[in-house]
C-alpha cells in the first residue's frame, strides 16, 4: 500500500510540473470580511477581524 502524499510532496511535484526547484515569491492572501451593517458589528466579528488582519502578519 503506497502512503499518501503529503503537502511537501505535492508541491515538489507541482514545482517539477513548472520546471523549478523552488519558489521565487509565496504571497499569503488570508483574509475575512463582513458583510452587514456596521451598527451590527459585534465586538466578536471586530475581534475576529482584528485576529486575523492586524496580528496575523506577526504570527
Amino acid at each position: 500500500m503506497r502512503p499518501e502524499p503529503t503537502f511537501a510532496d505535492e508541491i515538489r511535484r507541482v514545482l517539477r510540473e513548472w520546471g523549478t526547484e523552488r519558489f521565487n515569491y509565496l504571497v499569503n492572501m488570508v483574509g475575512t470580511s463582513h458583510s452587514g451593517l456596521f451598527s451590527e458589528v459585534t465586538e466578536e466579528d471586530f475581534d475576529a477581524a482584528y485576529r486575523v488582519h492586524a496580528k496575523g502578519p506577526f504570527s
